[in-house]
């Protein structure tokens, strides 16, 4: 079960790092409007990939272990009588898959709700008039 986890976590990581690399490089050929007024450094931390792979490290240890210490503590042979005799899972099983679906329907709603408020800021703040010539300003990345 550990072993499941830990592989799904490093795949979604590598996604996430591909599709970033991705959208760093695509960044340079898209245009938002005539003058770019707003450089955004769109570079990576080592920090912040150093704490997501914590994060990914300890969340997959979390949730990986204490599903695989309640299932050890499980005898299996009235479960599986159970759940013969009555054609189906038990109540806790059906409520356990409503909450992962429930939890990734959720996920998936604030995830684009939160991309759509990005784009819509950052197109707001390409059409907010800096006072100055931005056309005229020299950009310089450190």
């Amino acid at each position: 079960m550990l072993t499941e986890v830990y592989s799904c976590c490093a795949r979604r990581a590598a996604g996430r790092l591909l599709r970033s690399l991705a959208e760093r490089t695509a960044e340079k050929f898209l245009a938002f409007g005539q003058a770019r007024s707003v450089a955004l450094n769109l570079s990576l931390d080592n920090r912040v990939l150093g704490f997501s792979l914590l994060v990914a490290i300890v969340t997959g240890l979390l949730f990986g272990l204490v599903p695989a210490w309640q299932a050890a503590q499980t005898e299996l042979a009235p479960v599986l009588k159970d759940a013969a005799r009555s054609g189906r899972g038990s109540l806790r099983l059906k409520l356990d898959g409503l909450l992962v679906v429930g939890q990734i329907a959720l996920s998936l709603v604030v995830l684009v709700c939160g991309k759509g408020c990005f784009v819509r800021t950052l197109q707001k703040t390409q059409a907010v008039q800096p006072g100055f010539k931005a056309d005229q300003v020299l950009n310089r990345n450190a």
